[in-house]
């Protein structure tokens, strides 16, 4: 595995910067291509066959998955159980339920009993999806039992969140390292911008082989709240062309836990405040 640091040594002229950041800022007008073998968003898909072969690849790979409970906006975190063969094969072959650990965090577990639908959102690589389901009730090895869902849709790619812009200058403090694969030596990069939902940042210096769509990669960010770091599971939606050539990526976080996704948003909140400290600043 290689290292990609991203800060922001270099200085970039001010009408360059203003036009690489507005071009990173823009929607992911390609976002929605992963999603092109299974369907694009709004796509709902009602085939028994594919919506087990989706949800096998969801429990195979222990993909983490969203859960929104009722009308409320709160994320919970979980993830669907292991497969235990038994007679007849593991119970996902049934198609009558779905079985998953508890949620995170537990007060999920208390609400999940007082709302009559759950909705269920994950992805399958680059292809986000939702399920609305119902609670059943607990097993025998206490995982929650829900519904087999009747159908899959799927969803918008758009990162979410607002995004908020970084001016390395005003947080020299602020540090990220990203790890992927098939990269013989460490790039320096620039980072736009960054939200609840993933990043933006730039190589100062052209990769050997550009970096693919759906490019799993591990997003250490290094600032005054965490400075021993912390780690976020990414993958990469797209990329653009930026100056001279250089291409820009935008980075989806795969955020598997309550606890990570908090950590994020602690991140966005900061970086907004030091926004604010400079343009109040600037003002004076």
């Amino acid at each position: 595995m290689a290292l990609l640091s991203i800060f922001g040594k270099k200085k970039a002229p001010a009408a360059e910067a203003k036009g690489n950041q507005a071009a990173a800022a823009a929607p992911e007008k390609g976002s929605d291509e992963g999603a092109a073998a299974i369907g694009q968003a709004g796509t709902q898909i009602t085939d028994a066959d594919r919506i087990y072969a989706i949800l096998l690849q969801l429990m195979e790979g222990q993909l983490p998955i969203q859960v929104f409970l009722g009308d409320g906006l709160i994320q919970y975190y979980t993830c669907m159980a292991a497969p235990v063969q038994a007679e007849g094969g593991h119970y996902l072959q049934q198609r009558k339920h779905l079985l998953v650990a508890p949620l995170e965090p537990p007060k999920g577990n208390e609400k999940l009993v007082t709302v009559d639908r759950i909705r269920l959102r994950f992805f399958i690589e680059r292809t986000m999806m939702e399920a609305q389901v119902t609670f059943l009730g607990l097993s025998e090895d206490k995982k929650l039992q829900l519904s087999y869902p009747q159908q899959l849709i799927v969803a918008s790619q758009q990162r979410a969140g607002v995004r908020v812009q970084v001016d390395i200058e005003w947080m020299p403090q602020l540090q990220l390292t990203v790890k992927y694969a098939d990269i013989p030596a460490a790039v320096k990069c620039r980072l736009f911008n960054v939200s609840a939902g993933g990043l933006a940042f730039q190589p100062y210096l052209a990769l050997k082989a550009p970096l693919q769509p759906d490019t799993k990669i591990a997003v250490n960010v290094t600032y005054e709240l965490a400075p021993k770091g912390m780690v976020i599971q990414g993958i990469v939606i797209d990329s653009f062309p930026m100056d001279e050539g250089e291409r820009c990526y935008r980075v989806r976080f795969m955020i598997d836990s309550y606890d990570m996704s908090r950590k994020v948003e602690e991140l966005v909140a900061w970086l907004q405040r030091h926004n604010l400290r400079k343009r109040s600043h600037l003002l004076k």
